[in-house]
């Protein structure tokens, strides 16, 4: 339920939302099922329909979760999957406007999926004009905020996933001491915020490129993700290992000084599960191979009819049996 009392205003905007969103197919876009307005009762709720993403939204991850820190590695590959998102909008000409950590959401394979389009919309070959109306402050450009900044361009975006890459790399947001009332005159100063010191350098260098005051002089969303790349191979980091690996072992976050498993152990493990899945299965089948036979035996008792050739009436073994089946079969599959 997206909302529940929704004004004209918010009907026209749920009624884009669901325009942007049909158009929409990006594995690091959420993926839209339906969308309607419903008018029973009296009043009018708007309702949206989305792929299910299990995990929740990133900010919970980020702010809320007793895991340790994210690793740098995994903090780049979850920053590369929204910046390929947002690439992606950018490529089919629509801006996202309201890019933030509770915008993204994470799946079982924890992969993002930006979501919430509401404040979306189609660039044509201008600046846009938008107003502040929802528009989150910590996440919003300084553009936003200037009424003679002539609009704003796919860099509003690109300011904005700066903002979650300082969320990633510190999982604090910034500008936390700085009032809300008075955070948009500092955004219109060019005041950037404060880098904890135990943030990686090359990561801060890069949310500085994306909070550059100037919109023109903030890099594409093309180059940024390929700073990312360039970054983890001078750091000797393979992203698509480093995803495989939270994949598969759930993204159990490694603390200071601990260890994760290797993708080759994991993979191990991986195959090992099938091998265990397989074999469930079979067992399974004999499972209800034997409760087909166990049945027919019964009816032939109870209806007092003739047992098949070379079969017996149920007994305490064969009952004993189904049970141990059963157990076994439990067993293996938790």
């Amino acid at each position: 339920v997206r909302d529940a009392s929704p004004t004209d205003s918010d009907v026209c905007d749920f009624v884009l939302e669901i325009s942007l969103l049909s158009r929409l197919s990006h594995p690091n876009v959420v993926r839209f099922w339906r969308g309607c307005v419903d008018l029973r009762g009296g009043h009018r709720t708007l309702l949206l329909v989305t792929e299910w993403v299990d995990r929740g939204v990133l900010s919970g991850l980020l702010h809320e979760s007793q895991e340790p820190s994210l690793t740098i590695p995994q903090a780049m590959c979850l920053g590369t999957g929204i910046g390929r998102g947002v690439e992606y909008l950018h490529h089919v000409k629509i801006l996202h406007l309201d890019l933030k950590s509770p915008n993204v959401l994470l799946n079982s394979s924890w992969q993002c999926k930006l979501c919430d389009f509401g404040l979306a919309k189609i660039r044509e070959q201008t600046a846009l004009h938008t107003t502040l109306r929802g528009v989150s402050p910590i996440w919003a450009p300084p553009e936003m905020f200037d009424e003679k900044a002539g609009g704003v361009t796919e860099k509003a975006d690109v300011y904005s996933f700066g903002v979650i890459v300082f969320e990633l790399a510190t999982r604090k947001l910034p500008y936390s001491d700085v009032g809300p009332m008075q955070l948009p005159r500092v955004k219109a100063k060019g005041q950037l915020p404060r880098f904890p010191p135990e943030i990686d350098a090359e990561l801060a260098e890069l949310v500085r490129l994306c909070l550059t005051p100037r919109p023109s002089s903030r890099p594409t969303m093309t180059a940024v993700i390929g700073k990312i790349q360039q970054i983890s191979k001078a750091k000797g980091f393979n992203l698509e290992e480093e995803q495989a690996s939270m994949e598969l072992r759930g993204l159990h976050f490694a603390g200071p000084g601990g260890s994760t498993p290797n993708v080759e152990q994991l993979r191990r493990a991986e195959a090992e599960k099938r091998r265990a899945e397989v074999e469930v299965s079979r067992l399974k089948k004999l499972l209800s191979e034997e409760e087909s036979r166990v049945k027919k035996l019964e009816d032939s008792t109870n209806g007092g009819g003739s047992i098949p050739a070379g079969e017996s009436p149920v007994s305490r073994e064969e009952r004993q049996r189904r049970l141990e089946l059963e157990e076994f079969c439990a067993a293996r599959t938790q």
